[in-house]
């Protein structure tokens, strides 16, 4: 199979029939993150992403998954991961565990909470707003900062400072509604505070020829991606081409359900110095994901296969799209969004549940669908359909966010329904 030519531009009860794997004790390593740290509860927490299979949406790759899937597939030297999506730190643990021996990994947002983006609204027209988030700092610190390392652009995405200027939304105290990026690395702790460890110095620079360190990629966008997520690749995918000079055989993009062949749209009228549309090389159904990580997907002059990275090699996964979390709460598995409802038999159902196979309650819940800032004011607009009426003094919880009350909430009457033409970050079911 031959891809077509790269064309260069001017221009968020499991019915736990599945048992959960839990990671085996730490290996050495390091950790540094933007505000107070707190530990992932493993015995009651799971982050994970879906694929966008419209037959239904399928886990893709849980966290204790995500892990071992490097380490068991990646034939490359080392790995440097970056997770732009909601709860994205609840990867990090278990790669620290379970992961690759050479290492490195950064996360936008802790395990339990919500990766944020940021659109400047002063625009006439949605496509020139200037997306703002921790992907556009990191861009940022990799094009201005290239020979540095994968430490130094973290700690300039997420701080700022020497003209880079950081993720709007990392916090260094405790503020809810902010993110707090994470970062790991096998390096040493005396490693990491002198930022001269093997793993944080590497670059993603790629030097060709039998023997020598060439750079390798993976960028996916998982569950059903929206047009800040093409963006986020764009941005990215721009970087490791003209900054790091890394050929476009030896990147692969996995967006959506988006089959093989195509490009991303053009995104240079938001950010100038893109200058690519990105070829799209598949879905990010699970089959599709380990393909791409046994570097069956990399191409050698636009020939599909044959470009397998070897142990000199190196290889970057970026990560958007919406991630998922699950917590287990009174005995059950339940997402990320859960009511208090006196109406359900167990005090309690599961509204964002459809199409993840965990448990809910369908004489409550009918369907959700997510809009993402529709007001224009980085709001996000959450939609269920119930089937039945539920008690006034209900309330659901937001995971990081905060709780909610059902008559401060819910609409009852139809004349304060919200007309809402936009895109769903969550189409409803």
């Amino acid at each position: 199979m031959k891809r077509p030519n790269r064309s260069a531009l001017m221009h968020c009860a499991l019915a736990l029939s599945l048992t959960l794997g839990f990671a085996s004790p730490a290996r050495a390593g390091s950790w540094w993150w933007q505000g107070p740290s707190v530990d992932e509860p493993v015995a009651t927490h799971h982050s994970f992403v879906r694929d966008n299979n419209p037959a239904g949406k399928a886990v893709a790759a849980w966290d204790y998954q995500y892990a071992t899937d490097l380490k068991n597939n990646v034939t490359a030297a080392s790995v440097d991961s970056i997770f732009q999506q909601c709860f994205g730190g609840g990867f990090l643990d278990n790669l620290v565990s379970a992961g690759p021996v050479n290492l490195t990994a950064a996360s936008a947002a802790r395990f339990d909470e919500v990766a944020y983006n940021k659109d400047n609204t002063g625009a006439w027209f949605n496509i020139f707003k200037k997306l703002d988030n921790f992907t556009r700092a990191y861009h940022d610190s990799m094009a201005g900062r290239s020979a540095n390392g994968v430490q130094d652009w973290f700690g300039h995405a997420a701080f700022g400072g020497d003209g880079i200027s950081k993720d709007p939304f990392s916090d260094p105290a405790t503020t809810a509604g902010l993110e707090h990026p994470h970062y790991y690395t096998r390096d040493s702790l005396a490693q990491l505070n002198a930022g001269n460890g093997p793993n944080g110095t590497r670059t993603f620079t790629h030097t060709a020829g039998a023997g020598n360190s060439a750079q390798y990629a993976i960028l996916v966008a998982w569950s059903s991606p929206d047009p800040r997520h093409g963006a986020n690749i764009a941005r990215i995918y721009d970087s490791l081409r003209d900054d790091f000079g890394v050929p476009a055989d030896n990147i692969v993009v996995l967006y959506g359900n988006e089959p093989f062949g195509g490009n991303l749209p053009d995104w240079s009228g938001l950010d100038g110095r893109i200058s690519y549309q990105p070829f799209i090389d598949g879905n990010n159904r699970r089959a599709t994901w380990l393909s791409a990580l046994k570097g069956e997907k990399f191409s050698t002059g636009g020939n599909v296969g044959g470009n397998i990275p070897d142990a000199n090699d190196k290889l970057m996964i970026y990560n958007t799209g919406h991630g998922g979390q699950v917590w287990l709460r009174d005995g059950k598995w339940k997402a990320n969004i859960k009511a208090a409802n006196a109406v359900s038999a167990d005090g309690g159902f599961d509204l964002i549940a459809d199409g993840v196979g965990m448990a809910y309650d369908p004489n409550t819940e009918e369907a959700m669908s997510i809009m993402n800032d529709p007001l224009g004011t980085g709001s996000m607009l959450i939609q269920f359909l119930l089937r039945q009426q539920i008690n006034s003094d209900a309330s659901f919880d937001l995971l990081g966010v905060g709780s909610f009350s059902a008559s401060g909430s819910f609409v009852i009457d139809p004349s304060q329904i919200y007309n809402y033409n936009g895109p769903l970050d969550e189409p409803l079911y």
